[in-house]
């Protein structure tokens, strides 16, 4: 093989390691995020729980029904607000998982096309 063949194959070789390494990074980078969001997941539902135990024990000692009815509409706001927040928080999460996992792969393909681009 004349020298030319050995380098670009040697260039080919060296982009498929460039690309596997990049494919690793963003799984790297995605399985992290993946569990930062399931720890999110569960410490809300976590929370959700703790709080409708502690409302819960609280309606048991209620004197009159509507005491009762005030501790359960008040559950409900708080639980729709925390609902609201956290899922704002889980949202932004995600996308912020999306752009960072990503990121080695668009990195990869814009080294390419411009390699690509520079040869042609």
């Amino acid at each position: 093989m004349n020298a030319s063949v050995m380098g670009n194959l040697e260039d080919f070789q060296s982009m498929g390691k460039d690309n596997v390494d990049a494919m690793v990074q963003s799984s790297k980078i995605l399985t992290k995020g993946m569990e930062d969001l399931t720890r999110a997941f569960f410490d809300l539902a976590q929370n959700s729980v703790e709080q409708s135990v502690a409302v819960s024990q609280a309606m048991l000692k209620a004197k009159t029904l509507k005491e009762v009815t005030d501790m359960q509409n008040d559950l409900v706001k708080k639980s729709f607000d925390q609902f609201v927040a956290e899922g704002t928080k889980l949202s932004e999460l995600s996308v912020k998982v999306a752009n960072d996992a990503a990121e080695p792969l668009t990195s990869r393909m814009n080294e390419v096309a411009s390699r690509f681009s520079a040869s042609a």
